[in-house]
């Protein structure tokens, strides 16, 4: 059956917006599965550069080396795909590195499937936001299904009516396996779409970045 890709103008251009600023950008796109996320974003990767990774099951090791072939080919650049890295935060900080390009996408499919295997995970991307990203012209895009673990693990609050206010005292129980957001929102949900959010990481040194949610229809 085909799908045809109705309706999504306005969160198009929400992504172009973000795509265009100068500043580093984390949009996060959540919602069940087959409402057109994956769909949304292949659009708009059309004609830009971008690295496109789909998480699965498979050993950890066996998808950082798959996220590097991918980054290489962006790159244009088969050296890259031999280049050793022991890690995420040393395959990004080396791709930021090589990468010589104006702005350049990274969509991270699935990124609940990552946690899954590694709960450490969400604290190892807020390393790679806070020290190799931070200068670069990256912008991050993570994608999820589980609704759960993409507001408690990602976004870091208990519920859609309830976000941990970062410095305001309170004990926050996925504080230490959360990538932090730097300010609440409100997540506006409807039945059958799915919620963009762009959500700057908090970095450890600064509260600034700005947090908006836009749901989807």
């Amino acid at each position: 059956m085909v799908q045809l890709f109705v309706d999504r103008e306005e969160e198009l251009r929400f992504l172009e917006e973000k795509f265009s600023s100068r500043e580093l950008e984390l949009v996060v796109i959540y919602g069940r599965r087959r409402v057109g996320k994956t769909d949304l974003v292949a659009r708009f990767m059309k004609g830009k550069s971008a690295v496109y990774f789909l998480a699965d099951r498979r050993p950890e090791r066996d998808l950082l080396l798959e996220l590097r072939e991918k980054m290489a080919h962006v790159l244009q650049d088969e050296s890259f795909a031999k280049l050793e890295v022991k890690d995420w935060p040393e395959l990004f900080e080396e791709f930021v590195k090589w990468w010589k390009g104006g702005r350049v996408i990274i969509v991270l499919d699935e990124f609940p499937t990552l946690i899954e295997s590694n709960k450490a995970i969400p604290s190892i991307f807020q390393k790679i936001w806070d020290q190799k990203l931070k200068e670069s012209k990256v912008m991050l895009i993570l994608l999820g299904s589980s609704v759960g673990m993409m507001e408690t693990d990602v976004l870091g609050y208990r519920s859609p009516s309830t976000v941990e206010e970062p410095g305001n005292g309170s004990s926050n129980p996925y504080a230490s396996n959360t990538l932090r957001c730097s300010s609440p929102s409100i997540v506006k949900k409807t039945s059958s779409g799915f919620t963009v959010a762009s959500a700057g990481f908090q970095p450890t040194s600064s509260s600034s970045t700005q947090t908006f949610l836009s749901g989807i229809t």
